[in-house]
């Protein structure tokens, strides 16, 4: 049986550049990133994945990613990812620190938690955008000091604008449904992944969001389907079954880590919202 270790381990950008941005020239047999990237882990930062050629299977937060080049992939922190096939690679990798963003950066890159493909092989990834990884890159290998800084997050701000730019202007995406409905829904989905352990009622998002728990419920329904209670168990649900796959960690441990000091309730929401308890889901997807 294969043994688990009892955290999932995350690794940091200053683990990799002082500036808190990164580029690396994906090459084939030479991607290293300083750590192993067919291990489950998390990152404290942002990645940019741009695949110019070759074919990879991503996996992240139990979902499999077939991706063919050229695509261009977004993964936020916290996210539980590895791959698990990989040939012939050529490309870029981007990685950056969440402090260099704005919130409504933040709160959009977010949003693209659940589905990480930006662009595939059908659209292919802009030629500006590429114009300025290349530049970006060329930056990083200069001598740092303040200026090549303050240029290095210019021109992330400049890649970030056009990828966001560019994927409002696809018919199928609506991220550029900004009303204050998606504003709201957008902040909530910022705070839940913030205080997600702490912050268990409705009423501590509403508050924080200076709006009513009626008024959070209704937009969240309006723009997602779902209640407020709904969205905050499902991300301690995920968290919960990151820990169960990818950790040793009793049950006890894991409700009390997600801030639930009743282990029997944690197990019976945890049934309630997978329809097996905690244990039978380790054992059926990981053992």
């Amino acid at each position: 049986m294969k043994k688990y270790s009892n955290i999932i381990e995350e690794f940091k950008i200053s683990q990799l550049t002082p500036a808190g941005v990164i580029v690396m020239d994906i090459k084939q047999d030479d991607i290293d990133c300083g750590h192993n990237l067919f291990i489950p882990h998390r990152d404290n930062y942002y990645k940019i994945i741009v695949p110019m050629e070759g074919e990879f299977k991503l996996m992240v937060d139990f979902k499999d990613f077939d991706i063919s080049a050229p695509a261009l992939i977004m993964l936020v922190p916290g996210q539980v990812h590895h791959l698990t096939f990989l040939t012939s690679p050529k490309g870029y990798f981007i990685g950056f620190d969440p402090s260099l963003i704005t919130k409504e950066f933040t709160q959009i890159l977010m949003n693209w938690g659940l589905d990480p493909f930006l662009y595939n092989n059908e659209t292919g990834v802009p030629l500006q955008v590429l114009k300025l990884i290349d530049l970006l890159n060329t930056l990083l290998h200069d001598k740092q000091d303040t200026f090549i800084n303050t240029s290095v997050h210019a021109i992330l701000t400049a890649i970030l604008n056009l990828i966001i730019g560019y994927s409002i202007s696809r018919p199928d995406n609506k991220t550029g449904q900004v009303n204050q409905s998606v504003k709201i829904e957008r902040e909530f989905s910022t705070l839940l992944r913030t205080h997600f352990k702490n912050w268990k009622r409705p009423a501590d998002y509403a508050s924080a969001l200076s709006i009513t728990v009626s008024h959070l419920n209704d937009t969240l329904k309006e723009t997602t389907g779902k209640p407020v209670s709904e969205h905050i168990q499902q991300y301690v649900i995920l968290e919960a079954k990151r820990l169960l796959f990818f950790t040793d960690q009793s049950i006890k441990e894991i409700g009390y880590s997600l801030g639930y000091d009743d282990p029997n309730y944690f197990s019976r929401l945890f049934k309630k919202n997978e329809n097996i308890t905690p244990l039978e889901f380790r054992y059926q997807f990981r053992d």
